[in-house]
């Protein structure tokens, strides 16, 4: 599982570089999140709000409305599909054309103390008798247990 503060602090500084108030985007993106219609039509109608974009102005609603986005999506197992699902929609995950997208937040979850492994989940410490021996992210640990090779995470 993710921590979502991190997630929406790195969402927040890719998206519009911790400004409170950014301007609006190209695509008429609004708020700290950059927000579209679509986005937020999606959250509407899955929770039968009535949100407008000048709500996701504010921190507050467009922090919600985020985390509805993502949730709806199920997007919160890994920082890397919640990135991309938020940067190119409910199949954003699948699209290489979010992958810079995920480079950059990569940068910032970095930053943030967070080690992510290359199929996108966060790393952990791994434990022997105590000490500390590896870090791996929970598939390869996974594949380590069942004796398994794993030719995916780094």
């Amino acid at each position: 599982m993710i921590d979502v503060h991190i997630l929406l602090s790195v969402l927040w500084l890719v998206e519009s570089s911790g400004n409170l108030h950014p301007p609006d985007g190209k695509a008429g993106e609004v708020g700290p999140y950059q927000i579209r219609q679509c986005y937020l039509d999606d959250v509407n109608n899955e929770y039968g709000t009535r949100l407008t974009l000048d709500d996701c102005r504010k921190m507050t609603a467009a922090r919600w409305v985020t985390l509805r986005y993502l949730e709806k999506y199920d997007a919160l197992s890994s920082y890397e599909k919640a990135c991309r699902v938020h940067n190119g929609g409910p199949r954003g995950h699948e699209k290489a054309c979010t992958l810079p997208y995920w480079n950059r937040c990569k940068t910032f979850l970095r930053a943030e103390g967070v080690d992510v492994c290359t199929c996108g989940e966060q790393k952990v410490r791994l434990h022997v008798n105590g000490d500390p021996v590896h870090m791996a992210c929970p598939a390869a640990m996974r594949d380590l247990v069942a004796g398994k090779k794993n030719e995916v995470c780094q």
